[in-house]
């Protein structure tokens, strides 16, 4: 079933404990071959209220299957019903809205993973310990800590309303959060072991956080919303991708690397036969403080030869590149040129990439100028050269 189809976890109750009642149930869905769930966001049966359905939104949009469900003869639990203030002048309407731009970040990275678990197998959202079998702590508090794939940890307060601290547990390694909110470096952590951290629970606030040597797709959803009105995921279609990657340094005999995956189609045709772009990433980066060159190289495993030039939509562009931890790596001191190198051997010269010191990363931004579109399927490799 889990192969072709979807599910949601059944009538559930508008009470806290059904909301952290949610993580679990949809865990258990993944692990029995079922990982495109999800729960009824506010709950189902019974009145629901601002906060718990803030809350949820904000837990939900990182459900494989996002949803608002109601039931007969209770309160409306439409978004705009909770336009009151939550907190100073942010309404929980605001907070809601937040979250269904989270999840709009969110589809590429969960396009790619749910079509790797179809093809393959395995579980995407899932408890620690499923990456982390040996350490005791990831078995612990399993509705607070999320792991989305091999790449992302997720924690979120999924178990009480008006509780505004609890404890997060990070497995050992560096971890940088994706949704940094201008902490600048503070957005990475490093733990020599599995660590218990408090951290600030009101209703708005999750920790998404890239675990190092990883690299994920992803889309300003926030900001193409504001900006250009985007608010489904076919006008997502139409925008280039990002990634993003965090550096594994850990190794100081070998290179920092990073590796990922991105899949690409239309999501409607199930005949995917030459309509599908697979790509493989890997990113290389020497170590110490002043790296001169950065390559990312992007591999084509599955062409969608169907389409002009392999391009199937605008997600087949590339778009901005996002180097975290950018200060203890050393490229916070200099800029870096970028080149593109396209599998014919022709060059492109693309805009340079700044270091951002409120985000602490690397970042080569989204080409204005079409002329400077890359087309993922035709790229071989991009080099970032430290300037003098």
């Amino acid at each position: 079933m889990g192969k072709f189809g979807s599910r949601w976890l059944g009538d559930n109750f508008s009470q806290a404990k059904y909301m952290g009642y949610s993580v679990t149930g949809v865990m258990a869905h993944n692990i029995v071959g079922i990982p495109l769930a999800g729960s009824d966001i506010c709950g189902f049966i019974g009145d629901t209220n601002a906060e718990l359905c803030a809350r949820w939104y904000v837990l939900g949009a990182f459900y494989p299957f996002s949803r608002n469900h109601n039931g007969w003869n209770y309160a409306p639990q439409e978004p705009w019903e909770f336009d009151t203030i939550y907190e100073k002048t942010m309404t929980y309407l605001d907070i809601i809205r937040m979250a269904m731009r989270t999840k709009m970040h969110m589809i590429r990275y969960y396009h790619t993973q749910m079509n790797m678990v179809q093809a393959a197998g395995g579980a995407f959202y899932k408890p620690l310990f499923f990456e982390f079998p040996d350490d005791a702590g990831a078995y612990a508090n399993q509705e607070l800590n999320i792991m989305l794939g091999s790449a992302l940890k997720l924690g979120v307060l999924s178990t009480s309303t008006g509780v505004d601290t609890a404890n997060f547990y990070f497995p050992a390694g560096l971890w940088c959060e994706v949704f940094n909110r201008n902490k600048g470096v503070n957005g990475c952590v490093t733990y020599a072991t599995g660590t218990s951290v408090p951290l600030s629970t009101k209703a708005y606030e999750f920790y998404l956080h890239l675990r190092a040597g990883h690299i994920i797709p992803m889309q300003d959803g926030t900001n193409l919303a504001k900006t250009n009105h985007v608010s489904t995921t076919a006008a997502l279609q139409t925008y280039p991708t990002d990634f993003h990657l965090l550096p594994d340094c850990s190794n100081t005999a070998n290179p920092c690397t990073s590796i990922g995956d991105y899949i690409n189609d239309d999501g409607i045709d199930p005949d995917l036969a030459q309509k599908q772009n697979i790509y493989s990433l890997a990113y290389n980066q020497p170590q110490g403080t002043t790296p001169a060159a950065l390559v990312l190289t992007v591999t084509t495993t599955t062409e969608a030869t169907h389409y002009p030039d392999s391009k199937v939509n605008n997600n087949d562009l590339l778009g901005s590149l996002q180097i975290y931890n950018g200060k203890a790596t050393g490229l916070d001191t200099k800029d870096y040129t970028v080149v593109a190198t396209l599998k014919d051997k022709t060059t492109v010269n693309l805009t340079d990439a700044k270091y951002s010191p409120a985000l602490d990363r690397l970042i080569k931004p989204v080409e204005t100028d079409s002329k400077l579109d890359i087309i993922l399927a035709k790229l071989d490799f991009v080099t970032l050269t430290r300037k003098a």
